[in-house]
């Protein structure tokens, strides 16, 4: 896990589940947003014979308002899996007042750091429906991207990227 990441993921806070989140998962998972972690409740509709977990947990990034979603994995057997994958909404720019000071790259992630220290994941070309992670695939071209930031002057930092 990068240290962008990291900060990214320490500001998250949990909520309830709202319909932004529902636009993050299938249509078939969206109850699965409503079901508690098997380490909050060991017999949640989610939990895999009392101590593994498929569930899902709502949050949102206070800095953009924007809704994230937490994929649990744990399986309790031999050499246990204790995972989480996250899917989110990338800002398309940076806000009005904000000025584009810095950028970094991470295992598969862009990041602009605001001259505020404000930390924003950026869009993607390469964008599919599988969940960001920590371990995401590496992106094409990052010699472009980084061009297409600086040459922005600070205001548009993300270009408009389906998500």
């Amino acid at each position: 896990m990068t240290p962008h990441f990291q900060e990214w993921l320490s500001r998250l806070v949990r909520c309830e589940p709202n319909a932004m989140h529902c636009t993050l998962v299938e249509p078939t998972k969206i109850p699965a947003l409503f079901h508690p972690c098997v380490t909050e409740d060991k017999n949640s509709p989610s939990a895999v014979r009392g101590s593994g977990c498929v569930c899902r947990r709502t949050f949102y990034d206070p800095e953009f308002g924007l809704p994230v979603v937490g994929e649990h994995f744990k399986h309790a057997g031999a050499g246990g899996t204790d995972q989480w994958s996250y899917k989110t909404y990338a800002p398309l720019e940076l806000r009005p007042d904000d000025i584009f000071s810095s950028f970094h790259t991470g295992r598969g992630l862009f990041w602009a750091r605001t001259d505020k220290g404000d930390l924003s994941i950026l869009p993607q070309r390469h964008v599919t429906t599988s969940a960001t992670t920590a371990e995401g695939p590496r992106p094409p071209a990052p010699r472009t991207r980084m061009r297409t930031r600086r040459s922005s002057a600070g205001r548009r930092a993300a270009r408009p990227i389906a998500a």
